[in-house]
């Protein structure tokens, strides 16, 4: 990856926390950021994005980075339950494309995480995952993938005009 490409990741990380009011002053070197990993597409590949997005925070000398996947297979998807609310943000590089939803519970304690103002980063692909849960549609703010139509939320409509789109 690139060095602009890392600086920004990090910055945009950085912004959201300050931005998200979940930061003070002196706690500048002790964030605590939470990589949501382990199911990706067959178009990209967690196990390497995630350990870079986990060494670029780290080498900032600003965060602690924990990574949180669910167990293989449905059974491991059911039982997923990080605690989001122990961080200061949330990096989700997570694609649920062919596998089931999180549970209830946990989609619960995430959307309450972002509505009470945790930092959510949503990585890349991420965004193609859960098309049907309203709440992530809503926190992830525009994809274009997974099945999504006018009922996921507000769509975006490309204009070809003389070799530009608008």
């Amino acid at each position: 990856m690139k060095l602009i490409t890392k600086t920004i990741i990090v910055i945009t990380i950085f912004y959201l926390i300050i931005a998200g009011g979940n930061l003070e002053a002196s706690e500048t070197t002790s964030l605590k950021a939470l990589i949501v990993t382990g199911r990706m597409g067959p178009w990209h590949n967690w196990q390497v994005s995630s350990p870079i997005l986990k060494q670029y925070l780290e080498e900032t000398g600003l965060f602690k980075v924990d990574v949180a996947k669910p167990l293989p297979g449905d059974e491991g998807v059911k039982n997923f339950k990080p605690s989001f609310a122990d961080y200061n943000v949330v990096v989700v590089d997570y694609d649920d494309v062919d596998d089931p939803d999180w549970p209830e519970e946990t989609k619960k304690a995430f959307a309450d995480y972002v509505s009470s103002g945790g930092g959510v980063v949503i990585y890349h692909s991420s965004n193609n995952s859960f098309p049907k849960w309203k709440e992530y549609n809503e926190i992830i703010g525009l994809a274009g993938w997974g099945e999504r139509d006018a009922n996921a939320g507000p769509l975006v409509y490309l204009e070809r005009r003389q070799d530009c789109f608008r």
